[in-house]
């Protein structure tokens, strides 16, 4: 039987209440060793709802897998059973992780002590020694700094955290900043620290790498959020002098390169309906229907953000036919047609245009990189 029905098959048993027999948990220990990615995550969440003895044997050996995305989802399903055995042990037991899963078993096991209220001194003292641990082997310390602040109340713990932000190595700044982002979601942290946790974000913001600088202003609209500022202050007086700057442009002079700098501004800094703002004035924009950057701008926003039942812009751009845009507009129809149905894992039609993104006929030349200007 081919896996994929071996897992719809675990699925449909589920469903029907039926109990797992030793077949079918054969299955799910064939399917934990298989090559798949995709497979073993949609085991895991079967194995989430079976919370038995050989379920946990399984997910605690999914945490050595190779994709760290599947090992971190085990990690996360393993601290639902909430045994004491994996507060004071898995950590050691995954000696052989790697760092991102290791930092987030500190996390997991942070989570079992709090849920199961084990006693402050030995959660202190089991906090301290993975910290320890973390740092003497170069993976992130900010996960136990986090449970030991909320614990101890003790504000070093914290300011530990926000040293972090500021942290010469850009991977250990967005750690800092991912543990940040999960205190903020349990509304766990008092105004003065919201106050600091400002400031220091927007310190040294502008000389960030990328993704990282993406990260602070996505904190910063939350901490704003939670501190009730206006809209208006969330913004940087740079930007905010581009945004008067080029929105009369956009009224008097529209080009496709105003327009989609426009654009990505509102969608960037949501001042009001940002995205349905942005929507409205792609279809209003005829002008610009016959550039293909504005295509392709357009018809992402479309496919992620709108709510038609057709997406035009797509539908403009793939009757062009340039063949330099051929992988572009493939993918765009993949990323259509997956937002179409976010919730099917397994979504033929986009896998199908996503795997024509990547034929040799449809990257050929300068194919890809005038795709790559045009975006």
């Amino acid at each position: 039987m081919k896996l994929l029905s071996q897992i719809n098959v675990l699925k449909e048993k589920q469903r029907k209440g039926i109990v797992f027999r030793e077949e079918e948990r054969n299955m799910a220990e064939i399917i934990s060793k298989c090559s798949s990615s995709l497979y073993k995550s949609r085991l895991i969440d079967i194995l989430a709802l079976e919370r038995e003895n050989w379920s946990y044997r399984i997910l605690k050996s999914l945490i050595h897998d190779p994709d760290e995305k599947v090992a971190e989802k085990a990690v996360d399903t393993i601290g639902v059973f909430q045994r004491e055995i994996d507060f004071q042990r898995m950590f050691e037991e995954a000696a052989d992780a790697n760092g991102f899963v290791k930092s987030w078993i500190v996390m997991i096991t942070g989570h079992i002590g709090w849920t199961r209220d084990i006693r402050n001194e030995i959660f202190m003292e089991r906090m301290e020694y993975l910290a320890e641990s973390s740092q003497e082997s170069g993976y992130v310390p900010f996960y136990s700094y986090r449970w030991m602040f909320l614990v101890s109340e003790d504000e070093t713990y914290f300011t530990k955290i926000l040293d972090g932000i500021e942290h010469k190595n850009h991977e250990m700044r967005y750690h800092a900043m991912y543990v940040i982002d999960g205190m903020l979601e349990t509304r766990a942290l008092e105004r003065k620290h919201l106050e600091e946790i400002r400031k220091r974000l927007y310190a040294n913001s502008k000389c960030e790498v990328r993704y990282c600088r993406i990260y602070r202003e996505r904190i910063l609209r939350v901490v704003n959020q939670q501190l009730n500022r206006s809209r208006e202050e969330w913004i940087y007086p740079e930007e905010a002098a581009f945004y008067e700057r080029i929105s009369p442009m956009c009224r008097d002079q529209i080009t496709p390169e105003v327009l989609i700098a426009y654009c990505v501004f509102r969608v960037y800094y949501p001042i009001d309906d940002g995205v349905d703002e942005v929507l409205k004035i792609l279809y209003q924009a005829r002008e610009c229907w016959n550039d293909n950057r504005f295509l392709i701008f357009a018809a992402y926003m479309e496919s992620v953000y709108g709510e038609k039942a057709e997406n035009i812009f797509l539908k403009k751009l793939t009757e062009t036919k340039q063949a330099e845009q051929k992988a572009i507009v493939f993918l765009l129809q993949a990323i259509w047609e997956m937002e179409k149905v976010p919730e099917d894992y397994i979504n033929h039609k986009a896998l199908k245009f996503a795997e024509k993104t990547e034929t040799k006929d449809n990257i050929k030349g300068d194919g890809r990189m005038a795709a790559g200007k045009a975006v």
